[in-house]
């Protein structure tokens, strides 16, 4: 028999607005964190293995530009689920399963048709984008390898988030760990064989189609899982009904959110025009395989908070503010003791994680003081994200991406001009995003504990919409 923590953090109970808070939070954001990991896993895995090609500095240098593109149009599109999430989360709250489940028609639709439409401008002018960013020649030609194919599985990738996102705002934090889970043991089975000369011999075009395959097949369980009622939500064909309500509400919660992350995304491209046009390819690499490794733990952080968000949802929802709050401040404990051991292996150990994507003497010289910088704020870090994603989880997201907006703007201000005004070089851009984090994390503290966010409202109108009763199946005696 599994431990009791195992137990529930597979089988967790059915209220979450009930019992121990630590346990609630510790069941759901083990698992959402362990997921949000694995989003950006992928990456890393793609990163490690295009680092072992025999030019391993442009392979890198295109990944990473052609990355940024990419984190750009799926975090938009991301976005939008967190609507999703918080509407999930109040209505199963409000013990309203039809509610939950029409939500998640309309939010399939818009995902849908937003996702197709970025997909194809992506692939119609990748290369003129990846031409901004400052890639040429050979680093030109494979990113633009590398992003079109991912811009065709750039639909599967937005739709496995948003069940995910589903899933973990009715309170399921398992199901959407195995299903990322999957895709990414796929995505490192196929990516030597695909990438290799001893394999497939694609290069970075087989590690892009490597991500393809896992990501495609995983949206396609996904699906089966919510149309079967496999987990907490169960859509069925009477729940098939556009409301134009609903998705204005969708939209309300989820735009705000889905700029917020597109700011974010836009910032990792413009910090890496900044740094392609002032300090080239070595540069870019660096930031490119530092970003990576700040990721994996940046990434628990934001599962964390969708845990939280998903918390403070189905509390709201059960008109419990007060659990809400207490909830959010357990969550930023257990988030704040995981980064303060990452400060302390960043700051010591740069170089070990700078290894594992590259033996190029000058990137991993160059990243691991960038690695040193952002370990130093790690703990500021955390408090401004799932701060933010908690207060997101209430449907409250506009300040959140005011917060970020403002903090992106001067962090790209004051990389743009220390270095040359202070001559103290690319150590000029690693100073430059300390002191947006710091400010960013001081921000989101004063408007969590002003406590508007609490009083956001989420009320749609469902009489208007016929929806069928669930058909009576006889059981035989």
């Amino acid at each position: 028999m599994p431990p009791p923590l195992l137990r529930q953090i597979i089988r967790p109970p059915e209220d979450l607005t009930k019992g121990s808070i630590l346990r609630n939070v510790v069941i759901l954001s083990l698992p959402v964190a362990l997921t949000q990991s694995f989003t950006v896993v992928f990456r890393f895995v793609d990163t490690v293995f295009v680092g072992r090609l025999p030019y391993s500095r442009d392979a890198l240098a295109a990944v990473g530009a052609a990355g940024q593109v990419m984190f750009l149009i799926i975090t938009m599109l991301v976005g939008l689920t967190i609507g999703t999430t918080a509407m999930v989360a109040r209505f199963v709250g409000e013990r309203e399963p039809d509610k939950a489940a029409i939500t998640v028609f309309n939010s399939f639709v818009i995902c849908l048709v937003l996702s197709v439409a970025l997909a194809v401008i992506g692939i119609l002018f990748s290369r003129p984008i990846l031409f901004w960013l400052g890639a040429r020649d050979h680093v030109l030609q494979l990113g633009v390898e590398y992003l079109e194919v991912l811009m065709v599985a750039s639909v599967a990738m937005v739709m496995l988030f948003l069940i995910g996102s589903i899933l973990q705002g009715a309170g399921d934090a398992i199901t959407p760990l195995w299903l990322f889970g999957g895709a990414n043991l796929v995505n490192l089975i196929l990516d030597p064989i695909f990438i290799f000369d001893w394999g497939l011999g694609l290069g970075v075009r087989g590690a892009a189609l490597a991500t393809v395959i896992g990501r495609g097949v995983f949206c396609l369980i996904g699906v089966f899982v919510l149309r079967r009622g496999l987990s907490r939500v169960h859509v069925e064909p009477r729940h098939f009904r556009f409301n134009l309500a609903t998705m204005q509400q969708l939209l309300f919660i989820g735009v705000p959110s889905a700029l917020q992350m597109m700011i974010r995304a836009a910032s990792g491209v413009l910090l890496f025009k900044i740094v392609s046009e002032q300090f080239g390819a070595t540069a870019m690499a660096a930031l490119r395989t530092g970003q990576t490794t700040i990721m994996l733990a940046l990434m628990p952080g934001f599962g964390i908070g969708r845990a939280s968000g998903t918390l403070v949802g189905q509390n709201l929802g059960a008109r419990k503010p007060d659990r809400a709050v207490r909830s959010v401040w357990t969550s930023v404990m257990i988030y704040s003791l995981f980064m303060a051991i990452c400060s302390v292996v960043g700051v010591l150990f740069p170089r070990f994680f700078m290894r594992l994507f590259t033996r190029d003497a000058a990137v991993i010289a160059t990243g691991a003081e960038y690695l040193r910088f952002a370990a130093s704020v790690y703990l500021f870090v955390g408090l401004a994200i799932v701060l933010s994603k908690s207060m997101e989880g209430a449907g409250y997201t506009v300040v959140p991406m005011l917060l970020t907006a403002g903090a992106v703007g001067l962090m790209l201000l004051l990389a743009w001009k220390l270095p040359s005004v202070l001559g103290i070089g690319i150590r000029g851009v690693w100073i430059a995003m300390v002191i947006a984090y710091t400010l960013h994390a001081a921000g989101a503290y004063v408007v969590f504990r002003l406590g508007r966010w609490k009083a956001k409202k989420i009320e749609i109108d469902y009489r208007e919409i016929a929806i069928p009763p669930q058909e009576s199946v006889a059981v035989p005696e």
